[in-house]
């Protein structure tokens, strides 16, 4: 495949996702169509369909992409080092989801964000288990604390995504005084 070639998929791609970007913010997921999410990506449908099989592959192509980007900085985490910044990690993070916001807010609306949620959170258990090592394998108890704090850490994103009530910054300080108070707990 070329050059040319490839910045025209690059950019057809481009106009497909900001068509839907914005069909998304106008209207509930399922009242959008390929026809018109085609004219306002002025392309034509079967274009669409060389890429996508449909607008929910569109969204779980979206969803994967993200979820790819955010899986590096998610692997990162060792709250057991003393060397960690929770609040840098944390920081980190905020930027993230503030550059991808509108897309967090297009998974939300169509359907495909508890996906992503429920992935991240099976990363971050499988992470913590890494770190905690065979402690973790021999305590149910732990096991249990671990899938509790993954699931409300994402539960408090979601949450702040869907209807923010505090500005950004303020949520992360929140969010990092929660997980590292936790953390203590589980290494006393």
């Amino acid at each position: 495949m070329n050059t040319t070639t490839d910045r025209r998929i690059i950019r057809t791609k481009r106009a497909i996702y900001n068509a839907f970007l914005a069909l998304i913010q106008e209207r509930e997921f399922e009242k959008i169509t390929v026809k018109e999410l085609a004219e306002r990506a002025d392309i034509n449908r079967k274009t669409f369909y060389v890429y996508y099989t449909g607008l929910d592959d569109l969204a779980r192509q979206i969803e994967e992409e993200l979820f790819e980007h955010c899986s590096p900085l998610l692997r990162s985490i060792n709250v057991m080092s003393r060397d960690f910044d929770v609040y840098g990690f944390f920081e980190a993070l905020a930027d993230m989801i503030e550059n991808n916001m509108t897309v967090l807010q297009l998974l939300y609306r169509s359907g495909r964000l508890s996906s992503l949620l429920e992935r991240t959170k099976m990363l971050l258990v499988e992470s913590f288990q890494k770190q905690l090592g065979d402690e973790v394998a021999d305590n149910k108890t732990l096991q249990l604390y671990l899938e509790f704090m993954s699931a409300g850490f994402l539960s408090m994103f979601t949450e702040w995504i869907v209807a923010p009530r505090i500005t950004l910054a303020e949520f992360t300080e929140v969010l990092a005084k929660i997980t590292l108070s936790s953390f203590r707990a589980i290494q006393n």
